[in-house]
C-alpha cells in the first residue's frame, strides 16, 4: 500500500468514521445529562453532604457497561464488515483467489467477538477508569462546594456548569472518540480475521494538525504480519486505540488499521 492508496483510504475511513463518532457522541451526552438530571434530583432531596456520600450510587458501573455496550455493539460490526469486503474486492485483484462467503456468514462471528470485547479485563478497566473520573468530577465540585458552605441553588448551578455546555461536551468527544478508534480497530481485525488469509496491516495516521507526532511518524512505514505490534513512540501496540498505548497514545486518536494480502 503505496502512500497515495493510503491517503485515499485515510480519507475513506474518516467519513465512515465520524458517523460512527457522532453516534457514540449523542450517547456519551445522553449518559452524562441523565447523571446531571438524577445528580440535582438528589441535591435537592438529601442536601449537599448526602450527595457527597452517594456520588457511587448516581454512577454506577453498570450504567458505563451500557453505554459502551451501546456503542461496541453497533460501530464493531460494521467496522468488521467494512474491512471483509474491502478485502473481498481486493484479493481477487492481487492474488487471483476469491473469497465465497459473504457478511451474512460472519455476522453472528463478529457479534460473538463484541459479546467478548465487553468481558475482557482491558474493558472492565476502561468501565472503571470512565466511572472514576466522572465521579470524581463531580466530587470535586460538590466537596468545594460545601467547604465553601454555599446553599443548594449555587452547587446545581456548578454541577450544571461541569455537567453541561463545554465541558460535557470536551467530555463526550473524548470518550467517544478513543471508544470508536479501539472498536474500528478490532472491527477491523475481525474482518481481516475472517478471510483466513496471510495479511499484513498497516497503520494509517490521520495527517492533519491534529496528529500525534509519534502517530504522524507511522506514515510510510512498512507492513507488519496481522499479529505482530506496531511500534509507536516506543510503545508496542496492536492497532490504534489498543490500550497498551496508554491514555498518551489513545486518547482522542483518530488512526486506524488496514489490512493487506501478502
Amino acid at each position: 500500500m503505496n502512500l497515495q492508496e493510503q491517503r485515499r483510504y485515510a480519507l475513506a475511513f474518516l467519513r465512515w468514521y465520524k458517523r460512527h463518532e457522532r453516534r457514540a457522541y449523542r450517547l456519551v451526552q445522553e449518559w452524562l445529562s441523565g447523571i446531571k438530571e438524577n445528580l440535582l434530583a438528589m441535591l435537592e432531596r438529601i442536601g449537599l453532604t448526602g450527595t457527597i456520600f452517594n456520588i457511587n450510587d448516581l454512577v454506577q458501573i453498570g450504567s458505563v457497561r451500557e453505554l459502551l455496550t451501546r456503542i461496541y455493539q453497533h460501530t464493531l460490526p460494521e467496522a468488521a464488515k467494512r474491512e471483509f469486503e474491502r478485502l473481498r474486492e481486493l484479493i481477487p485483484q492481487r492474488t487471483g483467489r476469491t473469497i465465497t462467503a459473504d457478511v451474512g456468514f460472519f455476522s453472528r462471528v463478529w457479534q460473538n467477538t463484541t459479546t467478548r470485547l465487553l468481558s475482557q479485563a482491558d474493558t472492565a478497566s476502561r468501565i472503571t477508569q470512565i466511572a472514576e473520573t466522572t465521579r470524581n468530577q463531580i466530587r470535586r465540585v460538590l466537596v468545594q462546594a460545601n467547604a465553601e458552605n454555599v446553599d443548594n441553588r449555587e452547587a446545581a448551578r456548578r454541577i450544571s456548569t461541569v455537567l453541561g455546555g463545554k465541558g460535557v461536551r470536551t467530555r463526550s468527544r473524548l470518550i467517544a472518540r478513543t471508544e470508536t478508534t479501539r472498536v474500528a480497530s478490532l472491527g477491523h481485525e475481525a474482518g481481516a480475521m475472517s478471510t483466513s488469509l496471510q495479511l499484513n496491516k498497516v497503520w494509517i495516521a490521520t495527517a492533519d494538525t491534529r496528529t500525534r507526532e509519534h502517530h504522524r511518524q507511522m506514515i510510510g512505514k512498512k507492513p507488519v504480519p496481522k499479529d505482530s505490534y506496531f511500534v509507536v513512540g516506543g510503545v508496542k501496540m496492536k492497532f490504534p486505540g489498543d490500550p497498551a498505548g496508554g491514555a498518551k497514545e489513545c486518547c482522542n486518536c483518530r488512526c486506524c488499521v488496514t489490512y493487506i494480502p501478502v
